[in-house]
């Protein structure tokens, strides 16, 4: 498996382009994966090319930060359709928050890795919204806890309806 560097920060500056066309003023780390915005906002960058819809990340990085310095973290995920390089326009990108990273994170071995199921976060893909707000405003929205609390609710529903 590719750590993709050169996809990477070649996103890293198109995110960091487009958040100050929203007025915006972030800065992009290549060298760390990452972009930050001040205390606003920070973001992991992950790559993936050819794991399809379900790609499985080590995640020792985002289980061992503490964003207390910020108002918000993510890990943008990358889906990489034309190999080892970024292209805005082919390829895709999904910032999922640094929370649902934690909680979905199991250990294998001596890392944490979390496999992510990016079918149920296409609410998310390719929204700049979520790392800079038009409205300046943090967003929250969808996300897998809502995905997850449906679910149970649904099968408790279920549950009930078998008694």
């Amino acid at each position: 498996m590719t750590d993709y560097p050169n996809a990477k920060a070649k996103a890293l500056q198109y995110f960091a382009d487009q958040g100050r066309v929203r007025g915006y003023s972030p800065t992009a780390y290549e060298g760390e994966q990452s972009i930050t915005d001040g205390q606003r906002m920070i973001a992991r960058v992950r790559a993936t090319g050819d794991q399809g819809f379900r790609p499985r990340f080590a995640v020792d990085d985002e289980v061992n930060f503490e964003p207390s310095d910020y108002d918000s973290a993510f890990t943008i995920i990358l889906r990489l359709f034309g190999g080892d390089s970024w292209d805005p326009k082919r390829d895709d990108f999904y910032p999922v928050h640094l929370q649902t990273i934690k909680r979905e994170a199991t250990p294998t071995g001596n890392t944490q890795q979390v496999t992510v199921d990016l079918s149920t976060l296409s609410h998310w893909r390719n929204d700049f919204s979520r790392l800079f707000p038009d409205d300046n405003q943090n967003r929250t929205g969808p996300d897998w806890d809502d995905a997850t609390n449906q679910q149970k609710s649904l099968n408790q529903i279920a549950q009930n309806l078998n008694r």
